[in-house]
């Protein structure tokens, strides 16, 4: 019997960015749950943390990708170089 191959989840790919968006938006929806049952306040902490959870995931993405496209630059630029 052959088994299929295993691919494994890459925190640098898609898939891998988009559980880590998805997981850490439930994370602080869970803590801003958490946070509104001990104030007393409904969904005021839920919406707080989870739009403060979003924006810091689409930061971090913003960074990932200036960091990579400033890799392939360089790296572009060095081949340039070598080259001629």
């Amino acid at each position: 019997m052959k088994l299929l191959p295993r691919k494994r989840i890459d925190a640098d790919s898609n898939i891998g960015k988009g559980m880590d968006l998805a997981l850490m938006m439930l994370v602080f929806l869970g803590l801003g749950y958490l946070v509104d049952r001990w104030l007393g306040t409904h969904p005021v902490f839920m919406i707080a943390l989870s739009l403060l959870g979003f924006a810091g995931q689409i930061t971090k993405l913003c960074y990932d990708y200036d960091l990579k496209m400033k890799a392939h630059e360089a790296e572009r630029a060095a081949t340039a170089r070598g080259g001629r």
